[in-house]
C-alpha cells in the first residue's frame, strides 16, 4: 500500500528546511539527524518522550508504532484524526521538541 502523498504534502509545508527521506516503505522528515516527522500507510509517525508515550497514546487516532511490541517514544497517528490543519501542527511540534532534547548525530 502506498503512503497518503495529501499527508506527505501537508508534512512537506510545515517542514521545508527538514530533509526528507524515503523510509518505512513511506517517507520521513528529519532534522539534526533524527526523525522529525513521517507518513506509513495512512499514519503520520511522530517521536514523544518515552517516559510519555502511554499518556499521548489516549489522543485521539494515537496508537502504538509496531502492533503487538511496545516501542516507547513512538506513535503513529490515524490521518482521519488531522483533519484540523492544528491537529497536525500539534503533532510535529510535539515530535520536534522530544527531538531537540536528543544531540544532534
Amino acid at each position: 500500500m502506498p503512503f497518503n502523498e495529501s499527508l506527505a504534502v501537508r508534512l512537506r509545508v510545515l517542514l521545508p528546511d527538514a530533509v526528507e527521506r524515503r523510509m518505512f516503505g513511506g517517507v520521513g522528515w528529519m532534522e539534526r539527524g533524527h526523525l522529525i516527522a513521517g507518513v506509513s500507510h495512512d499514519d503520520l509517525i511522530v517521536r514523544v518522550p518515552p517516559d510519555e508515550t502511554a499518556r499521548w497514546l489516549r489522543s485521539p487516532g494515537a496508537k502504538p508504532m509496531m502492533e503487538g511490541r511496545a516501542m516507547k517514544g513512538w506513535l503513529k497517528v490515524s490521518v482521519r484524526a488531522l483533519d484540523d490543519p492544528r491537529a497536525l501542527v500539534r503533532w510535529v511540534e510535539r515530535s520536534r521538541a522530544a527531538t531537540r532534547t536528543l544531540p544532534p548525530k
